[in-house]
């Protein structure tokens, strides 16, 4: 076995950064703060949002900015609602569920109106705050703790554990002493990456003769010949909570053109707050264990423009078109990560214990912080719609997100583009379709219906669709959070009803259950000097955990016509 180690170690991943690494964002981070989901007035949620070819809605300018012409009247609307979230974790045939209920306010707006009903033309100008999306996603992931991992992967005796992935991407010349002085208490050497530091701290891994490379896990124990090796963990887990949002605020002028031609546009301001907490464990022989907590918040926002048009050729029939400019984000992150560790270090016969060790590692406090950049991805969306009378509508609309158009941009002259190949090689186009429906049963009483479904962003034939097993793909991970996630599809279906109490007050209410499906890894798979993933008979993570997150969403939305 230490043989093996020694051909492969010193082998660096892709995803070895430097000291800088716990500053590093990777195209997992990138997606995530790119993403959507239909949120805001009752209405719209109700339909799927559906409204591209619409309008005449305040959330209708998140689809298509030309919405906000289709107001003959001005209005202001604020929608409260109460969601549930139901996160289901499946790993090595262990399933555990978490929820967490809270009260949102996902809408607030106005739009003034200024519209001469003798000639149909008019303008307006809107400032409405939609919901983009909500980070709250709380899971406990566990195996099962009979038998080693290794024994669920139907492979012994290869590199597994966390230790042995950051003994792998220590480079082999990388003394010790030159990223760590336990005099001094420095951590001072640009080759190092976080995860190498804190994983030598805490006793994940040892340097060999020397006080240089190979460096390899401490978790050896005797396989009953007389030596030892490196047996894999017994057992893991992955706690994980994400808390926190993106908003956006339209800034919206319309203008109408004889009620067949509607213009609009969008200054949008776009605020995100996210806040990540971790912690990854393994559990091996002698009660030994190690542990890598995370703290993680992100702030920032920024700055986007969106154009669109809603053309009604006859009465009934609606066409919309839309184009939304990526958002230029300027972000700053804010962290903190510890690692311990408690191994016993044994004889090679087993025959008695030579040392147990307690060892603990940590980034440095205050938290540390890093700004850098992420350009989201444009979207385009088109949309058709026909209305029957005042009786009811129909509306389907197509998104398109090239999400391959993601950037991370660091300042100076500090290059991102290795993550921006790796979004590039990773990521694809993601397809959207919403279909929703409107009928009036009662002159003052409507009934709604709608649904979205949304493509996986992931390319297809670069190993991330699979979805199964361990990781098949190198993936630039963050500093020391070695967790990763990869979007499947996503689907929302639900309904609504709206009620008009007089010309001026109307209240909207809906219940929408949400479906967004996805797979966590633990840490990535590593790759070679030719950039090749390992083989899996060198380097094993563990399986993906298949995560299943519902939400029940329950949106009331009050409005005043003037």
């Amino acid at each position: 076995m230490n043989g093996l180690l020694k051909m492969y170690l010193g082998i660096v991943a892709c995803s070895l950064l430097g000291v800088g690494s716990i500053h590093a964002q990777s195209e997992t981070d990138a997606f995530s703060l790119s993403r959507t989901e239909t949120d805001g007035t009752a209405r719209f949620q109700a339909m799927g949002g559906a409204f591209a070819a619409l309008g005449g809605d305040l959330s209708s300018i998140s689809q298509n900015p030309a919405g906000g012409a289709v107001f003959h009247k001005s209005e202001m609307s604020m929608t409260l609602g109460f969601d549930n979230r139901a996160t289901t974790a499946h790993w090595y045939n262990q399933e555990s569920r978490q929820s967490r209920s809270n009260v949102k306010m996902p809408q607030i707006g106005y739009v003034s109106s200024y519209y001469d009903a003798s000639t149909g033309n008019g303008f307006t100008f809107a400032i409405n705050r939609n919901r983009v999306i909500r980070f709250d996603r709380d899971f406990s992931a566990e195996t099962n703790p009979e038998g080693t991992l290794l024994d669920y992967n139907g492979v012994k005796g290869i590199p597994f554990s966390i230790a042995d992935y950051t003994g792998l991407i220590t480079p082999e010349n990388l003394r010790y002493d030159s990223f760590y002085d336990p005099q001094k208490g420095g951590l001072y050497d640009a080759n190092a990456s976080w995860m190498t530091i804190l994983g030598y701290e805490a006793g994940f891994i040892n340097p060999g003769a020397g006080g240089a490379g190979p460096y390899v896990t401490n978790f050896y124990y005797p396989d009953g010949s007389g030596s030892k090796v490196p047996f894999g963990p017994k057992r893991a887990t992955l706690q994980m909570q994400e808390r926190g949002y993106m908003h956006s605020y339209d800034f919206n002028f319309g203008y109408n053109w004889g009620d067949r031609y509607y213009l609009g546009a969008s200054l949008k301001y776009t605020s995100v707050e996210k806040q990540l907490v971790s912690l990854y464990g393994e559990d091996f022989s002698y009660n030994d264990y190690l542990e890598l907590y995370n703290e993680l918040m992100t702030t920032g926002s920024g700055f986007g423009l969106s154009v669109g048009t809603i053309l009604r050729p006859t009465d009934g029939l609606r066409i919309g078109l839309a184009y939304h400019s990526p958002t230029w984000l300027s972000l700053v992150d804010r962290y903190y990560a510890t690692a311990k560790t408690h191994y016993t270090s044994l004889s090679n016969d087993g025959s008695h214990v030579n040392k147990v060790y307690q060892l603990e590692g940590k980034t440095p406090k205050p938290k540390g912080s890093n700004s850098y950049s992420i350009i989201t991805p444009s979207r385009f969306v088109v949309g058709l719609a026909y209305t029957f009378g005042n009786r009811g509508l129909i509306s389907v609309d197509y998104d398109l997100m090239p999400y391959s158009w993601m950037r991370i941009k660091f300042p100076g002259s500090t290059s991102a583009s290795l993550d921006n190949r790796a979004i590039e090689s990773h990521y694809g186009l993601q397809h959207t379709v919403r279909v929703g429906g409107e009928v009036r049963v009662l002159p003052a009483l409507s009934l709604r219906l709608g649904g979205a479904y949304s493509t996986t962003p992931m390319k297809a034939g670069n190993g991330l669709t699979t979805f199964e097993g361990s990781s098949q793909t190198p993936i630039l991970v963050a500093g020391t959070l070695p967790h990763y996630s990869i979007q499947k599809v996503q689907w929302l279906f639900g309904g609504g009803v709206g009620y008009r109490f007089s010309k001026s007050f109307y209240m909207d209410a809906a219940l929408v259950r949400t479906q967004n499906d996805s797979y966590v890894y633990a840490f990535p798979m590593l790759s070679d000097r030719n950039g090749d993933p390992l083989k899996s008979d060198v380097f094993a993570t563990p399986n993906a955990i298949k995560l299943s997150n519902s939400n029940i969403r329950a949106t009331i939305t009050f409005g005043y016509k003037f």
